[in-house]
């Protein structure tokens, strides 16, 4: 607007009409001038006129982004920036705010003013996951498994309470690398105690490690036959060769085996496999019963018995005999199911 002062003169006769600016823009200007009763004029200018009507922009950015599953583990800071091209520019926006509390769906928000005085739309960063407490592993262990049998290690019942579990895993063979699945099956191959972990991971990224153990249980070994001479033998036809075959679960074990002649004497066959046979000279005539025992290297045994060896001297003479024996089902080997009375003589 314009107005005039003639003070001391003819007095103001009339000004131009005041002129509105309503363009946005810096550096803008209006002239106008007045005129007094004598007709004299004087013009005047307003410059210098920045005009922005328009409120900035306000984006609100939350760092660190999430991870794939939309979730953090650590603090999440939102920041606000203002953008306001072609206008005054930002003078200030909020400070940024720091979410440290656990929890899902959470938000934060702001605004930008600039130095026209306009302030921006409220930006808001939503749906804010924030998860930091690692999840529970849940296993049965420890556990135990005999040799040759196998145990199912099952970590399925993990749990997280807030960004729920991920992935679940076992690593069972002591190379750090968790390759065998929320589920996996422990052969037991030899006895021994053998270091075993579960990792759990959540949504979030959380983890935790729990290490339990898988004991193999020795089982000894079993003896399947036993081979030896049925007809007696003449002290100068020997060695007698008695014969044992046997197994064993435990794939790894190695084995003695120990031949009780039924005498004074024994003898022991190291780190045999089956089948596996010893020869033996008897001294003397007479009807001996022979003990082999397996044994494994962790002290797992088995032993059987045959009846008998009959060791004779045909220079000493001879004798006759007979009778008769109840023979129970399973004694005569070449049919086991034959039972009764049996007959003998020699």
């Amino acid at each position: 607007s314009f107005s005039g002062d003639d003070t001391g003169g003819s007095g103001i006769e009339s000004c131009d009409a005041d002129e509105t600016l309503s363009t946005e823009g810096a550096g803008q200007s209006a002239s106008g001038d007045c005129t007094d009763l004598a007709g004299n004029s004087a013009t005047a200018t307003a410059d210098g006129i920045n005009i922005d009507k328009t409120a900035p922009t306000s984006p609100a950015t939350a760092t660190p982004t999430p991870n794939a599953n939309g979730w953090n583990n650590t603090d999440v800071t939102v920041s606000f920036s203002g953008d306001d091209t072609g206008g005054s520019g930002i003078e200030s926006c909020d400070a940024d705010e720091t979410l440290s509390t656990e929890g899902a769906g959470q938000s934060a928000s702001g605004d930008c003013t600039d130095l026209a005085g306009n302030v921006s739309t409220t930006a808001t960063a939503s749906g804010i996951n924030i998860d930091k407490t690692a999840p529970v592993a849940v296993h049965s262990g420890p556990f135990d498994v005999d040799e040759g049998s196998s145990v199912t290690l099952d970590g399925t019942a993990s749990t997280d309470a807030l960004s729920g579990v991920e992935s679940t895993a076992w690593a069972l063979d002591g190379d750090g690398v968790y390759d065998d699945g929320d589920t996996a099956s422990f052969d037991g191959i030899d006895d021994g105690v053998n270091p075993v972990y579960l990792k759990i991971i959540d949504l979030a990224g959380n983890e935790t490690i729990a290490d339990t153990s898988v004991t193999v249980i020795n089982v000894a070994p079993t003896i399947v036959s036993l081979t030896a001479p049925l007809e007696p033998i003449a002290i100068g036809d020997q060695p007698v060769n008695v014969g044992v075959t046997f197994s064993d679960p435990g794939t790894l074990d190695t084995h003695d085996v120990t031949w009780d002649w039924g005498d004074i004497n024994a003898d022991t066959l190291s780190s045999a496999t089956s089948p596996a046979s010893y020869g033996y000279a008897y001294g003397e005539a007479g009807v001996f019963k022979v003990e082999v025992t397996v044994t494994d290297d962790d002290g797992g045994s088995d032993s059987q018995t045959f009846e008998y060896i009959v060791i004779y001297d045909p220079s000493a003479g001879f004798v006759t005999g007979g009778g008769w024996i109840m023979s129970p089902e399973g004694a005569y080997t070449p049919d086991s199911s034959l039972t009764g009375k049996a007959n003998f003589g020699f």
